[in-house]
């Protein structure tokens, strides 16, 4: 299909500025037909896209595949569109206030899963990842990565689902620890202005480490593309109720595979009645006791999971409005791999074989 690349477009102007200093430290992109292919391609596929616009990082997220296909723009434009379809989809709408959003509400409880401690830190002196994590996945970090070290991540990144980015961000996060752990607010907004260099070795084993540790439904997106691992039946929240949550959600289903491997500690937080009329079984009960929750009744429980390497898992009702202040005192307190389970009880009030009257 022949597209006019030629004619005047709404996004010609930022074009003009953002393609001049694209990878400009590339030969082959510095160059000025560099230059000229780059316009075309990103062109082509904003006239071929009519409900996506341009925004700034398109232009890097482009880059590796004219690098790739430089002498043959088809392929690199074949190349570009699968790639927003898999690992970005509708990620370029020009409301993305949603998808973006959601991407980095679920980014920071997975933080939350794997580092409860800087996710305290950061919580603590409200350093959340709008302030920079946009550019890591709105262009799948081709933005804030040299080529030749985005495309180590990328051979790893494209024999995986639409939520593996998520991970390559906590493996960032685990590189810059050390120096986010103690630090205020303005040298954490300096460290991430200018990244130290990485380990990309270090990284991308990480990345797989998380990948393979987290179970699927913790990364549920509602906006992710059908690349996934496995399809889960999550509630939709929206992105403000998202965010009253501070660790991941976990589907049933995850939490019979985990039961099968005795790979879990369940905490019930519904009331002592009702958790005596049926429970998973394994669980303890911590019921409300006057006006503020402690952990004190289940702290040598969550140690030993802990210890184990274990994920605790917050059962209640299906409004989760207790899971939500327990799990927030646990991640708060350090515990890691701290999740809730989505929907509450009712979701495995039908599972005879793990639901059960408690003894």
């Amino acid at each position: 299909m022949a597209v006019d690349t030629l004619s005047p477009h709404s996004s010609d102007r930022q074009l003009l500025v953002d393609i001049p200093r694209c990878h400009q430290y590339d030969d082959l992109m510095a160059s000025p037909i560099a230059h000229r292919k780059l316009k075309r391609l990103l062109k082509a596929w904003l006239l071929l896209h009519e409900n996506y616009v341009y925004w700034q990082g398109l232009d890097s997220l482009a880059a590796p595949f004219l690098v790739l296909n430089f002498t043959h723009l088809a392929s690199a434009y074949s190349c570009l569109e699968s790639f927003i379809n898999l690992y970005l989809h509708d990620f370029f709408l020009r409301d993305n206030s949603s998808v973006v959003q959601e991407y980095l509400a679920v980014f920071f409880h997975l933080l939350a899963f794997m580092d409860a401690a800087l996710y305290a830190h950061l919580s603590l002196m409200d350093f959340r990842p709008e302030l920079f994590a946009i550019p890591w996945f709105l262009t799948c970090f081709a933005h804030v990565l040299p080529l030749h070290k985005l495309f180590y991540v990328w051979d790893v990144l494209l024999l995986s689902d639409s939520s593996f980015p998520l991970f390559v961000g906590l493996a960032i996060m685990d590189q810059l620890r050390a120096g986010l752990i103690t630090t205020h607010f303005n040298d954490a907004i300096l460290l991430f202005s200018d990244l130290p260099d990485l380990n990309m070795e270090r990284l991308v084993r990480c990345s797989l480490y998380y990948y393979n540790t987290v179970p699927a439904s913790c990364t549920f997106r509602q906006y992710a593309s059908k690349h996934v691992r496995e399809e889960y039946t999550m509630t939709h929240y929206t992105v403000t109720e998202l965010n009253e949550f501070c660790c991941p959600r976990i589907s049933a289903t995850d939490v019979v595979r985990l039961i099968e491997h005795s790979s879990l500690l369940v905490i019930d937080v519904r009331p002592q009645y009702e958790y005596s009329r049926g429970a998973v079984v394994g669980s303890v009960n911590l019921p409300p006791y006057g006006d503020e929750d402690t952990l004190d009744t289940v702290k040598t429980a969550l140690m030993n999971a802990q210890s184990a390497g274990h994920l605790v898992i917050i059962v209640d009702n299906e409004h989760l409005q207790r899971a939500k202040k327990i799990s927030k005192l646990c991640v708060l307190e350090g515990y890691n791999r701290v999740c809730v389970l989505d929907g509450g009880v009712q979701k495995v009030r039908s599972m005879h074989d793990i639901f059960c009257i408690p003894a």
